[in-house]
């Protein structure tokens, strides 16, 4: 059955979307033509029933965070170990190998004692620097945030068999984390920040507008159905999405008025979880702490692509962008690990606007070697980019970002 698959199911959609449609339309005063919506049967049958019941529990449909909330940790758990290396995990990088040098000169010349840490895996990069600081008679006290179990318990692990355990602060989740706030934090995201899964956001407007409407994920017997979200069920949520703002409880709102969308169901995979993160964590910690994001290079869209930054696989990362293939992405749901290439641009405009004062950036391999006075090589092929977020300035309670979209046809890294 699997072996004669249509490949149209790419543009199959269920009677339930159909009736969200013409909800939303009716709802927005729109009128409406059909949104390109997927329909995929899963081919792990037991996730299927974990995500249908994941589904019953959140208001019958999924945001797509949720869902990836839901199948990323077993792709990246013992069902996702490579089978060369049984120790490693897939998508596991080896940043451990270029910047661990890096960051324990980083907290030396700048004399941080807080060292934190946002996904941090199996722990490969903090044991290093911890080694190497410990080498020196530098102290500091850890802390890594990794959503994944786990990974959590790797590093843990880790870092208790070579003697760290007294260096270590807390090993949690982001919603759990405590933050020493007697001194700056040097927060790390070593190729992390681009796993926080972005909304899918779209325009239920004959001729595009600003972004109204949220796609949504719903399981039924075995097969994933987008759907769009009803504003009930975003409320049921705790979100909401409404004149261009983009709620989060009582915590955030997020101005999309400047946003305008083509096309009538044109996709934005709009990184909220990204801008949501950095904003909780500039709140979290104290004055004049620094970021340094460390991720792939990824270009502003062109006027061709007018779905905006889509998902990645890990097995199709050659260093350029492509765009993933939703359908096998869906169909092959806890198999595959993806992520979200950050738009630069969007990125350096959310960090001044938590509150930095200076954001610089410089190729990733390059910025490695200028802290340890490593001479790089000429016309090195960067493809990672180490974004340096300093002097922390504005820690007042944040509530609405404004986000400007970012410009069409424009690259801003050479």
């Amino acid at each position: 059955m699997y072996n004669n698959y249509d490949r149209k199911i790419r543009s199959h959609y269920t009677m339930d979307n159909k009736d969200n449609t013409a909800e939303l339309a009716v709802e927005n005063n729109t009128y409406t033509r059909e949104p390109n919506l997927i329909t995929v049967p899963i081919e792990n049958t037991d996730l299927a029933k974990v995500l249908e019941l994941e589904c019953a529990a959140k208001g019958e449909i999924l945001t797509f965070p949720e869902y990836a909330s839901v199948v990323i940790p077993i792709a990246y758990g013992f069902q996702g170990l490579s089978n060369d290396e049984r120790t490693s995990f897939r998508g596991k990088t080896d940043i451990h190998t270029r910047w661990s040098t890096a960051l324990a000169q980083y907290c030396i010349d700048k004399n941080y004692q807080q060292l934190l840490e946002f996904g941090c895996g199996d722990g490969s990069l903090v044991e290093n620097t911890l080694s190497i600081l410990s080498s020196k008679k530098y102290k500091i006290k850890y802390t890594g945030i990794e959503s994944i179990l786990p990974l959590r318990q790797q590093t843990e692990t880790r870092l208790k068999k070579a003697g760290f355990e007294a260096d270590v602060n807390q090993i949690t989740t982001l919603d759990n984390l405590k933050v020493d706030t007697t001194s700056p934090v040097l927060v790390v995201f070593p190729f992390s920040l681009d796993s926080v899964t972005p909304s899918i956001l779209t325009t239920s407007k004959i001729y595009g507008g600003m972004p109204d409407t949220e796609i949504g994920i719903t399981v039924k017997n075995g097969y994933l159905i987008e759907q769009l979200i009803l504003p009930n069920q975003l409320k049921f949520k705790n979100r909401g999405l409404e004149n261009g703002i983009y709620t989060v409880g009582d915590k955030w709102e997020l101005d999309l008025s400047s946003w305008d969308v083509s096309h009538q169901w044109d996709r934005v995979y709009f990184p909220s979880g990204m801008i949501e993160t950095l904003a909780t964590l500039s709140q979290l910690v104290p004055l004049n702490s620094e970021f340094i994001i460390i991720d792939e290079k990824a270009f502003n869209p062109t006027g061709r692509s007018r779905v905006i930054l889509p998902p990645r696989t890990i097995n199709t990362f050659i260093g350029t962008s492509i765009d993933c293939d939703l359908v096998d992405l869906y169909q092959q749901s806890g198999n595959t690990v993806f992520y979200h290439p950050l738009c630069n641009e969007l990125l350096h405009q959310n960090l001044f606007d938590i509150g930095f004062s200076k954001v610089s950036y410089n190729g990733e391999i390059s910025a490695a070697n200028n802290l340890t006075f490593h001479h790089s090589e000429k016309n090195i092929n960067e493809t990672c980019l180490a974004t340096f977020a300093q002097n922390l300035i504005k820690n007042q309670k944040l509530r609405r970002i404004s986000i400007q979209p970012p410009k069409i046809d424009s690259i801003i890294i050479d």
